[in-house]
């Protein structure tokens, strides 16, 4: 097979996957979740919709919701104990169901997740299969598809499995439960005094009713059984037969009779006597001590106690009636309501008007939607009867004990009623931005941020861990960083939880790769530029290290430098060798980190671009405005630089974490949260407060805030900018400080903000007085803070920015130069403020994904690459570059440096300080290549557009077979051997030793099996199949497998991938898919197979002639076939005897004469195919005399 023919089968093999694929998500969502569909049964529903709520297939969880969401995971909340919190984080769940305490959720593989109370079944059972879910007050029972039941929860209440199979319902009273058997029999297991002992013995039960202590179980002739609590309707069912319905309150039924009257028994109280003895009903109704029957005219008659036993309305035509725990509201044909019952229950204060259509109830409320949506309530206030959501197109109302939830056509929900219940609704996260990224180690990633309709979030965590150096916002669930460890794509998913621990969640995956050759290695730029101190920092003056203001400098590929911009500052002079992994800045010099921890410096001497220390050891580097701080691993700092800038005066002992910096002086911080200050006293040089326990140190140009891990904060240095006046304890736990140049503020848990500092910069009046908000942007002298809801609100200098903020729209993130911001929306549209040299006009297009800044310039980048600049011109703000593919920039103070995924710069902005990039190569590939062995490839080629290639090699070595030119880097040849997926490394050399890299995948593969012919087949239990064969026209096979297991009985041959053998069980129609390999390859083949049962096969019978009144002998028919699934005899057997469905035996005692006549038998088996068999009979009145001679 040569390479074309290859890839045509690979891309076979890959289409069938995707059909396959689709295939069975197209099965799987037949029936496609809607957003928020609640637990198979609420509160409502159990009075409304079962004919009395002990009839209700689960009991309704009294104090929490749960809902599957489109995509099959959950989302629950209310009281935790009951279930509020806890639910499983995945997916694929199909239906919820629940007990009083907890839920339990089936997922599509019959597997069940259980939540919530553990005595009330909140623990999961093992193994999968499970078909439905039923339940007690406190106990859950699953039924399998072999009709076997598991059971768990309060053994009390019904927790405990009962033995066998062949069930095909349960029923439920208050703790215990009932099973109809497949041929009418009865199993009850549960408290014996709720109906959990002495069910009836027999079978041709069809159907179970509950009271809360007692079951009654009708017939298929229509007689009643009752037992359980004889005080709650165990005893007292009515004789006779015909009943096709039974009511119920919590301890009493009721029937309606063929004439239409009604018949009830059980406790008194609760309806069990006073029934309406004449009249025509259609139709009974109930609250837990009460009845309410509707005649075919439309009007009522109610019974029991004042839980709306009495009051029914007197006249009127309604069509339906509605109930709660203690009272009744039913709906008249205009949509109008009339209550009745107790007070306290709903029984007065219904919606005056007309329009309503459809009532709903918690345990003491009622709820009712009109034809347009709107939503009237009344009833007890703390259950829902006050505080229902405005507005209308609401569709649908669940229900629990004391809360309500109503449900729009768009899956949005609101929620009122008691708080600890559900009226609170939990957050309701959705990815915003960022999520699903590939982020490089050592690189800010885009921050992952996630939009809030739900209730406002206490906390955020993620599972599992992120990779080191990011984090994620404990009250925005924002994930931010720079990673500092590699980690393979991870599913991460991200919990937000409100005050009463109701949680939703919502996953991202990322990817944290290794530095990339073409982009990391070459171009990769200083830890800190102007953009990053600008806006990922919170606060320029935040920064690590204060970026160099007029000159650029990168590592290249070999870990050697190249730099340009104001020579003075940097811009020529770098060292020459390689094996550097980092450059570090000042305003006007670098210092760059050797392997070896080694360090060399290079810039404006004063600035310490001179007498860098000597030794090694050292991992990273700080930076003042003007002077440098090294820190070494043993936690040791060495300083150098200009001496106003804290450039000496070294901190003499101790071992330090981290050192923060004004723009003159340093802060380090100890392991036990002490700090040491030296430097110029005016900029935070000393007086730093004394004691431990500090986390983090923020800074403005001339002064330092210490955050302690308690929240509250310490300042020193200049006063006017922000060194004193600290708010205090008493005003609150802080959670992030965020600065201007000359002012600090400070955010607390509830995203309220305190500022101080130099009132012209931000830290005096006009700062936000309410809370919800996020974060906190700045420029030298303004601050821009964003809320939950994504508006906006500014104050400081309005020159800066302090005044002009956008009045609406929903922003994501906030940038900024140093006298203007701007604003990224979802939509990726911008609006900036601000001072107008430096703010610009802003692009009025859309589809930006990031914002970058100059001292006095903005640049934005398209997700195609393409970059728009604006504002100064000569800070960059015109000279942008047209094409696309650009991934990130990087700026100075008044130039920036765009580069793309190949690693080719283009700088642009003032012209001193933008150079030239030193000439290097600048390959890209055409792309990755699968081969197969001894046939050639196709040339795997390189586009220079850079310097002039002098050399060309690649690492490890290619494949036997193949060889790479080495003037122009293409890859050629005939593999001879096999080799798994390898990414091989070019490296292309300029005459200068300059270098690019470029990495393609290479796939050598031996000969792909090629299988075909699969005929599917209809095959019969107990008869052997017509052999499955394939035909293979490529390579050997070396194993064949098959999915899913074929039917007991067949097997598939590991060699030749026949299918074999004689079938025993039956299974439906199902596609099979056989997995073919070879030694390195694979191919897959799908057939469909069928196993019916064996048809019955019964023999005629021996006739017989029988007498009226006498019992005749059996009438048996011999089966040497398949199972008989039901028998039918033709014509009319004589009155008196009949036909056994699932044997065909006739038995009885004939009561009518009938002539001899030929009766023809059908037996049929579950699929239909049938057999049929003869007898003659004869019934006579006396059996005729002998005849005598």
């Amino acid at each position: 097979m040569n390479s074309i023919s290859f890839n045509t089968s690979f891309t076979r093999l890959l289409l069938l996957k995707i059909a396959l694929v689709v295939s069975i998500n197209t099965i799987a969502g037949k029936d496609n979740i809607e957003p928020n569909r609640f637990a198979e049964m609420d509160f409502s529903s159990a009075y409304n919709d079962n004919d009395g709520f002990y009839n209700a297939s689960n009991h309704p969880n009294y104090n929490a919701f749960a809902t599957l969401q489109t995509n099959g995971s959950i989302m629950a909340w209310g009281n935790s104990n009951s279930g509020g919190s806890g639910a499983p984080a995945d997916n694929g769940y199909t239906k919820i169901y629940s007990t009083a305490y907890a839920f339990a959720a089936l997922r599509a593989d019959g597997s069940i997740e259980a939540w919530g109370d553990s005595g009330s079944g909140g623990t999961s059972p093992s193994g999968s299969g499970y078909t439905k879910i039923y339940s007690t007050q406190r106990a859950f029972a699953a039924l399998k598809a072999d009709g076997s039941i598991k059971a768990w929860g309060d053994s009390g209440s019904g927790g405990i499995s009962p033995s066998g199979s062949g069930y095909t319902k349960i029923y439920s009273s208050n703790s215990a439960f009932a099973a109809l058997n497949a041929d009418g029999s009865i199993k009850v297991w549960g408290n014996p005094d709720s109906g959990g002992a002495s069910a009836p013995s027999g079978n041709d039960y069809t159907k179970i009713y509950s009271t809360r202590s007692a079951f009654a179980a009708l017939k298929v002739d229509g007689s009643i059984k009752a037992w359980g609590s004889s005080r709650y309707g165990g005893t007292g069912a009515p004789d006779g037969s015909g009943y096709t319905k039974i009511y119920s309150t919590g301890g009493a039924f009721a029937v309606i009779e063929t004439d239409g009257s009604i018949t009830a028994w059980g406790y008194s109280f609760d309806g069990g006597m006073n029934a309406p003895s004449t009249g025509v009903y259609t139709k009974i109704y109930s609250t837990e001590h009460a009845f309410a029957a509707l005649k075919a005219d439309g009007s009522i008659t109610a019974w029991g106690i004042d839980h709306g036993g009495v009051g029914a309305p007197s006249t009127g035509v309604y069509t339906k009636i509605y109930s709660n725990n203690g009272a009744f509201a039913a709906l008249k044909a205009d949509g109008s309501i009339k209550a009745w019952g107790d007070s306290r229950y709903g029984g007065i204060g219904a919606p005056a008007g007309s329009g309503y259509t459809k009532i709903y109830s918690t345990d003491s409320a009622f709820a009712v939607i009109k034809t347009d949506g709107t939503i009237a309530v009344w009833g007890a206030s703390d259950s829902g009867g006050t505080g229902a959501p405005s507005g209308n197109s609401y569709t649908k109302i669940y229900s629990n004990f004391r809360a309500f939830v109503a449900v729009k056509a768009d899956g949005s929900i609101a929620a009122w009623g008691s708080s600890s219940d559900g009226s609170t609704m939990p957050p309701n996260l959705a990815n915003a931005a960022g999520a699903d990224q590939v982020a490089i180690i050592g690189s800010a990633i885009t921050d992952i941020t996630f939009s809030n309709s739900g209730s406002t979030i206490a906390s955020c965590t993620v599972a599992p861990a992120l990779p080191a150096g990011l984090s994620i916002d404990n009250t925005t669930c924002t994930v931010s960083g720079t990673p500092t460890e590699v980690r393979t794509t991870t599913l991460y998913m991200v919990t937000a939880k409100n005050a009463i621990d109701n949680a939703d969640n919502a996953s991202f995956s990322l990817t944290v790769n290794a530095q990339d050759p073409i982009i990391s290695k070459l171009n990769r730029f200083t830890e800190v530029d102007v953009s990053s101190a600008y806006n990922d920092n919170d606060g320029y003056q935040n920064v690590s290290n204060h970026p160099n203001y007029d000159a650029f400098a990168t590592l290249q590929a070999d870990g050697s430098i190249k730099a340009w911009g104001t020579s003075s500052s940097g811009g020529a002079g770098a060292p020459a060798g390689n094996d550097y992994t980092k450059i570090y800045s000042n305003a006007r010099a670098f210092a760059a980190l050797k392997a070896d921890g080694s360090i060399k410096a290079w810039g404006d001497p004063s600035f310490g671009g001179a007498s860098a220390p000597a030794g090694n050891d050292y991992t990273k580097i700080y930076s003042t405005f003007g002077a440098f701080a090294a820190h070494k691993a043993d936690g040791s700092i060495k300083m150098w630089g200009d001496p106003r800038f804290g450039g000496v005066d070294t901190p003499s002992n101790g071992v330090y974490t981290k050192i923060y910096s004004t723009g003159g002086a340093f802060a380090a911080l100890k392991a036990d949260g002490s700090i040491e200050a030296w430097g110029d006293s005016s900029f935070g040089g000393k007086d730093v407060p004394a004691g431990s326990g500090y986390t983090k140190i923020y800074s403005t140009w001339s002064a330092f805030a210490a955050l302690k891990a308690d929240g509250s904060i310490k300042v020193w240095g200049r006063a006017g900018t922000g060194g004193r006046r600290v708010p205090s304890n008493g005003n609150g736990v802080y959670t992030k400080i965020y600065s201007t140049s000359g002012a600090f503020a400070a955010l607390k848990a509830d995203g309220s903000i305190k500022v101080w500092g130099d009132s012209g910069h931000g830290g005096g009046t006009g700062a936000p007085t309410d809370s919800g908000y996020t974060k906190i942007y700045s420029t030298a002298r303004a601050f821009a803070a964003l809320k939950a809801d994504g508006s906006i609100k500014a104050w400081g200098d309005s020159r800066f920015g302090g005044k002009g903020a956008p009045s609406n729209g929903v922003y994501t993130k906030i940038y900024s130069t140093n006298n203007g911001f701007a604003a990224l929306k979802a939509d990726g549209s911008i609006t900036s403020w601000g001072s107008p040299g430096t703010r610009g006009i802003a692009p009025s297009d859309s589809g930006y994904t990031k914002i970058y800044s100059t001292y006095g310039a903005f640049a934005a980048l398209k997700a195609d690459g393409t970059i728009v600049a604006w504002a100064n011109s000569r800070f960059g703000g015109e000279g942008a570059p047209s094409g696309s593919g650009y991934t990130k920039i990087y700026s100075t103070g008044s130039a920036f440096a765009a580069i793309k995924a190949d690693g080719s710069v283009t700088t642009w902005g003032l012209f001193r300080h933008v150079g030239t990039p030193v000439p290097t190569p600048n390959i890209a590939n055409t792309g990755g290549q699968i081969a197969t062995i001894d046939f050639a490839i196709t040339d795997i080629t390189f586009n220079n557009s850079g310097d002039a290639i002098a050399s060309c090699t690649i690492t490890p070595a290619l494949p036997a077979g193949l060889s790479i030119n080495s003037t122009t880097c293409t890859i050629s040849g005939t593999p001879t051997e096999v080799k798994d997926t390898t990414l091989y490394t070019v490296t292309a050399k300029s005459a200068s030793n300059n270098t690019d890299v470029a990495i393609f995948p290479l796939t050598v593969y031996a000969l792909t099996p090629n299988i075909t012919h699969a005929v599917g087949q209809v095959a019969i239990t107990g008869s052997a199949i017509t052999r499955i064969t394939f035909s293979n026209s490529s390579s050997v096979l070396t194993s064949c497998t098959i999915t899913p297991t074929l039917p007991a009985g067949l097997s598939i041959d590991s060699a030749t991938c026949a299918i074999s053998g004689i079938p025993t069980e039956v299974k439906a129609t199902t596609v099979y898919t056989v997995i073919v390999k070879s030694a390195s390859n694979i191919d897959i083949i799908i057939f469909p197979l069928t196993v019916n049962p064996a048809a019955p096969n019964i023999a005629n019978a021996v006739d017989q002639i029988a007498t009226i009144g006498s019992a005749i002998r059996d009438i048996t028919f011999n089966n040497s076939g398949g199972a008989i699934a039901s028998c039918t005899v033709a014509p009319t057997l004589p009155a008196g005897l009949s036909i056994n469905s699932t044997t065909c035996t006739i038995s009885g005692t004939p009561t009518e004469v009938k002539a001899s006549t030929l009766y023809t038998i059908t037996a049929t088996n579950a699929t239909g195919q049938t057999a049929t068999a003869t007898v003659n009979l004869t019934t006579l009145l006396i059996v005729p005399a002998p005849a005598t001679l």
